[in-house]
């Protein structure tokens, strides 16, 4: 488990590091974190590590990002639902879910701030693949794999 952390905290950090500095993130190294996923989890599933099931529930949270983005006119971006794919998919549902919670009070956390030093307005856009990056470094912190 501690070679899919390096991948998925490489992968977060450059997102991230695009994600602010251009508020976008390229296709293709999106991509390139669904291709690898992809091959992870059909790895595991030939091993008979993970089920359907499972593979379901890592993807859920991704594709519910997804579905908002298309809801909300890009409110929340496209870039965020597929990262949250791929990390998924590496990581398996229960660690996505507490990396996407630590990201979530991350981001709140940082736009109460920001809205207090009146440094953003209630509509401002944050960007949320950094707050992921983040939250995985504090993951693997916190405790690390094995």
């Amino acid at each position: 488990m501690t070679w899919i952390w390096g991948i998925v905290l490489v992968f977060l950090a450059a997102a991230g590091v695009w994600d602010l500095r251009t508020k976008s993130v390229p296709l293709w190294w999106l991509f390139l974190g669904a291709d690898l996923a992809a091959a992870v989890t059909a790895g595991r599933l030939a091993a008979g590590e993970c089920s359907w099931v499972t593979v379901g529930l890592s993807l859920a949270p991704g594709i519910l990002l997804l579905l908002l983005s298309f809801i909300t006119r890009q409110g929340v971006g496209w870039g965020d639902g597929l990262a949250a794919l791929a990390v998924g998919a590496l990581l398996g549902p229960a660690l996505l879910m507490e990396l996407m919670t630590a990201a979530l009070f991350m981001s709140a956390a940082i736009s109460a701030v920001l809205l207090i030093l009146h440094r953003a307005r209630k509509n401002t856009r944050i960007p949320f693949l950094p707050m992921m990056a983040s939250a995985a470094v504090f993951i693997v912190a916190l405790h690390p794999p094995t």
